[in-house]
């Protein structure tokens, strides 16, 4: 048999069984010039909408978030909602947090300020009174508003905005602190006194001008569009605008910019499919207080703004990042297991284009991250909320592997099933003009299967604010070494690089699993001086297949191809796996190539690892511990865990390997793996069933290689053959494929 391909090609045994396969994706790479870095790529910046200098903004207040129409029904919603329902326990949340006594007190209010990490005072504390004043017409409600009014206004010179600036942290608490002045404004209009009236605008005025200023000379109103702080800033300045449209002359100005950068962070910071350029928990973060402005846009006559751009299709890749089973997320690119913010999902679940998707979101992440009483964002959950179909799958809605191509992405699993494999697969092409959360982890890979963290992540970091503020340990946790990757002489990657995921192809249809999946990534631009010469990494994931007329089924494995040349003549490798806390690793005594991971989080769940190496190595189980603790926390554990880090090593020109995981759950045993002899590079054999194996190549030169009767072009390949024939062929950039 022969095939062609261009950058990657599936193929079934004949035209008649053969399986559907998604347009390649070109190579397009070139080499780059030895020494010399890759360019930033240039900001990206909508052009502004002139239609809004005439927007039909109601005078009359409420209106931002429901109007004086909709309080009977809104009250009825809240008020009525059965006891036990996510929105009775939200309502009741919120009530415990405007009748705790603290909120009146004014040493709590001035300590509330100096905390950073405070959702309350300052920001959403007058907002909050406010909104439960409009439910229940209780003006004792009001009368606190009124309260925590005039402690904002004897707080000068910025009612309690930071006034130094810092990385990220005065920015990020002055957009929240506007948002919440903003929302407060159009709440309260209606109970305030005139005086007290002019002392709130007088607020959101000072801060919204400072803030217009921020937006035409800061960082993220000018070098980048793509981060998060900029979204949330350019968003506080446009609810600013829209609560003052009648009472202040700028206001049409800072709606105009604001509406131009929230634009352009949906554009530059989400692949045109929807996946966030600074991963799952920014990706999120940075759409809270956009959700608030798109949504009084909406209702001020201009739709549109909350699906613009990447934002059309971010429900889905959220649902790619939702590990199996729910309850977290995969924590790759400064994110975490338990960390997501919900309003934009809670918006989507009422008014998105795909509501039944948004609804299983929140229902299988928010609800379940957390504490028990976790109910998402109080004022988004109350107004927006809806229960998600108990029967809802996501396989209805999306494929079982799917790739973001700007972003450098690929995401394959066998469903979301708590049983369910998943893995991921990061070729990140994006760099600091477009967000500030990036690891130095390039080509890296994360496994989970069977309700296990087989192959893991770092996750939350932060690189450039521990640098910048002298925490070089935890800067570590940032860097290549706390990721799944080959490096050369302890040499990492850089942070200000890229890479490119130079192919993706895959099987897998809309309620068809497929059979395979396969990808590769190119990683030299990862480094900003002396690349390397070659830094191809493959990925394939061999899916779970019936065995036709045995009963049986083949098992879901993963192998992962590495092509790493610094040049020169000698070099010091290293390939490093990362597992759970809770997990055990053991090298075979006898065979450094053989590694067993037992999971300490489910019994009898593991991982059976097959490392080729086309050169000697050595593997031993070191350790490595993730700079940041709150995923533990969530757990109700007390500091931080120290994670095994197998630790593959090699000395020699280059470090070329095929490394086979087989994940096994309770009383299953991983498929056999032999190493077998192979002309042009290294081949291993995966015994799947009786009379069914799997041959998968890697070229370690330029030409063919040929191994158990198959020759071929391409650097990496799969071929399945059985008593049936061929069952696939996977291929990376080659153009035939004998058998």
């Amino acid at each position: 048999m022969a095939a062609t391909a261009a950058a990657v090609a599936l193929l079934a045994s004949t035209p008649a069984t053969a399986e559907p396969i998604g347009e390649p994706i070109e190579v397009e790479l070139p080499a780059p010039l030895p020494g010399l870095p890759d360019p930033p790529d240039p900001p990206l910046l909508a052009l502004p909408d002139p239609d809004l200098l005439t927007l039909g903004v109601p005078a009359q207040h409420p209106w931002m978030l429901f109007d004086a129409d909709e309080l009977a029904a809104l009250r009825r919603r809240i008020l009525d909602a059965p006891p036990g329902s996510v929105v009775a326990r939200a309502w009741s949340r919120l009530l415990a947090v405007v009748d705790d006594p603290a909120l009146l007190d004014r040493d709590s209010y001035l300590a509330g300020l100096q905390d950073l990490t405070s959702r309350r005072w300052g920001r959403d504390d007058l907002a909050l009174v406010g909104f439960v004043w409009q439910i229940t017409g209780d003006d004792t409600y009001l009368q606190r508003a009124r309260q925590l009014l005039q402690y904002a206004v004897a707080i000068s010179p910025d009612y309690g905005a930071p006034i130094e600036p810092g990385v990220d942290e005065f920015y990020i608490q002055r957009a929240h602190r506007l948002n919440g002045f903003a929302i407060a404004y159009d709440l309260l209009y209606q109970g305030l006194e005139q005086l007290e009236r002019l002392q709130l605008q007088a607020i959101v005025t000072l801060l919204g001008a400072q803030h217009f200023g921020h937006a035409t000379t800061s960082w993220w109103g000018t070098l980048s569009s793509g981060s998060n702080i900029g979204g949330n800033n350019a968003a506080a300045l446009g609810t600013a605008g829209l609560a003052l449209w009648h009472d202040q002359p700028d206001a049409r100005l800072w709606v105009l910019r604001a509406e131009q950068l929230v634009r352009s962070y949906a554009d530059e910071g989400f692949d045109p499919e929807g996946a966030g350029i600074e991963g799952v928990l920014y990706g999120n973060y940075g759409l809270r207080i956009p959700t608030f402005l798109g949504h009084a846009l909406t209702r001020a006559g201009h739709p549109g703004l909350l699906e613009a751009a990447g934002l059309a299709r971010h429900q889905e890749w959220f649902a790619y990042e939702v590990l199996p089973g729910g309850g977290a997320v995969n924590p790759i690119n400064d994110a975490r297991y338990f960390e997501i913010n919900p309003s934009y999902t809670t918006w989507s679940a009422a008014f998105g284009h795909d509501p039944a998707l948004s609804r299983w979101l929140f229902d299988n992440v928010t609800l379940r991250i957390g504490p028990e009483t976790n109910v998402g964002e109080l004022l988004p959950t109350l107004l927006w909320y809806e229960p998600s179909d108990p029967a809802f799958d996501p396989s209805s809605r999306l494929r079982l592997a799917e790739d973001f191509a700007d972003r450098g992405l690929v995401h394959v699993r066998s469903g979301w099933g708590p049983d369910a494999l998943m893995a991921s697969f990061e070729a990140r092409q994006s760099d600091w003009g477009e967000g500030v959360h990036l690891n130095q982890d390039i080509g890296q890979f994360t496994l989970y299967s069977d309700g296990a963290k087989l192959i893991t992540d770092s996750r939350y970091a932060n690189w450039l604010s521990e640098v910048t503020s002298g925490d070089f340990e935890s800067a570590r946790s940032s860097e290549s070494e706390a990721h799944n990757l080959v490096i050369a002489d302890g040499r990492g990657q850089d942070f200000l690089g890229k890479g490119d995921l130079v192919a993706f192809a895959s099987t897998a249809t809309v309620g068809r699993a497929g059979s395979v999946d396969i990808a590769a990534a190119d990683s030299r631009l990862a480094w900003l001086l002396l690349q390397p010469r070659r830094a191809d990494r493959g990925f394939l994931h061999v899916r779970s297949v019936p065995v036709p007329g045995a009963g049986t089924v083949t098992p879901d494995y993963v192998v992962i191809a590495d092509r790493f040349a610094q040049g020169g003549p000698s070099h010091a490798h290293t390939s490093f796996l990362h597992t759970d806390w809770r997990n055990t690793a053991t090298v075979d005594p006898t065979d450094p190539g053989r590694v067993r991971i037992e999971s300490g989080e489910v019994p009898g769940a593991g991982l059976t690892i097959d490392v080729h190496a086309a050169e000697p190595i050595t593997t031993a189980v070191g350790s490595f511990t993730p700079a940041d603790a709150q995923d533990w926390e969530r757990l109700g554990l007390d500091g931080r865990r120290t994670s095994p880090r197998i630790e593959i090593s090699s000395t020699g020109a280059s470090y070329e390997a095929l490394t086979v995981l087989a994940p096994t759950g309770p009383g299953e045993v991983a498929p056999p793996v032999r190493r077998v002899a192979a002309d042009g590079g290294i081949a291993d054999v995966v015994e799947v069933a009786p009379a069914t194996t799997d041959t998968v190549l890697l070229a370690t030169g330029d030409g063919p290689v040929s191994a158990e009767g198959i020759t071929t072009d391409a650097w990496f390949a799969s071929v399945r053959r059985g008593p049936d024939g061929i069952g696939h062929v996977a291929v990376v950039a080659g153009t035939y494929v004998d058998v």
